[in-house]
């Protein structure tokens, strides 16, 4: 009321709801949240379903909860995205997942986001996910996921410039997203533009100094055609465990191509 924002019919029934009743299933959804956010970007098996067992337990206490099972649909498709289980089981469980969610809540803008994922990671249907992901800024126009999200499905269509403006919109909305800025670093070393990627990485490690993190920014400065010796440094502080990383050794191995080192 002090601000005298006016609000739509539509906008009005997404406040008034109440997206569960259960007060235990909605923190099993923020912890979710939380895994998600705190992430920059390391994929794993044991990451993912960390957060496939809180949207297992959130449906589980409320099998009404939209929401819910729209997180069930992302993490099940985020383990085809990413290539660790591709089995027409995994599909059917995104689907089922992501169906059960529209059939409770089809105007709810998680439930839209996850159907826009569940197009573009399953099917590559990349208009259906931009469709999706662009309802979802109509509705909620300052949740930098989606952008980041709908720069991801730009790139892949070729869409360099557009594809950067809903990264740099990313971590605009929202400095600490450490996903933006990853993003919006996978995005500049893509089209070149290697003063802005890097800047990204730097912010990325001020955020989140992990070693991937890391990794990722002295990878980049030998990329950008300046110096291998960060990488190098980067290399000998690992502990042997860290060494022996899949991203140790394909960064390692680019850098030993790039070098001409055999």
């Amino acid at each position: 009321g002090e601000l005298r924002v006016v609000l739509s019919p539509q906008e009005e029934k997404f406040f008034a709801r109440r997206p569960t009743q259960s007060v235990e299933a909605y923190d099993a959804y923020l912890k979710i949240g939380a895994d998600r956010y705190s992430s920059s970007g390391e994929i794993s098996s044991g990451a993912l379903n960390k957060i496939l067992d809180w949207a297992k337990q959130a449906v589980a206490l409320d099998p009404s909860f939209a929401e819910g099972w729209a997180e069930l649909a992302r993490a099940h498709s985020s383990f085809f995205q990413f290539e660790l289980d591709q089995t027409p089981a995994r599909v059917a469980a995104a689907t089922a997942a992501i169906d059960t969610a529209r059939r409770l809540a089809p105007d709810a803008p998680e439930v839209i986001l996850a159907y826009g994922e569940i197009r573009y990671r399953l099917h590559r249907d990349y208009a259906g996910a931009i469709e999706a992901l662009e309802r979802v800024i109509r509705l909620q126009s300052g949740q930098p996921e989606v952008y980041n999200t709908l720069a991801v499905v730009l790139r892949r269509q070729g869409k360099w410039r557009e594809a950067m403006a809903m990264s740099r919109k990313v971590v605009e909305l929202d400095p600490k997203y450490v996903l933006g800025w990853l993003d919006l670093r996978n995005g500049a070393m893509y089209v070149r533009r290697f003063d802005e990627a890097l800047a990204a990485d730097r912010r990325m490690i001020e955020l989140e100094p992990t070693v991937s993190n890391r990794g990722w920014t002295a990878g980049d400065v030998w990329r950008a055609g300046r110096s291998a010796d960060e990488f190098i440094a980067w290399r000998a502080s690992l502990t042997p465990v860290e060494a022996q990383s899949e991203l140790f050794v394909l960064s390692w191995g680019a850098t030993l191509l790039g070098e001409q080192d055999e």
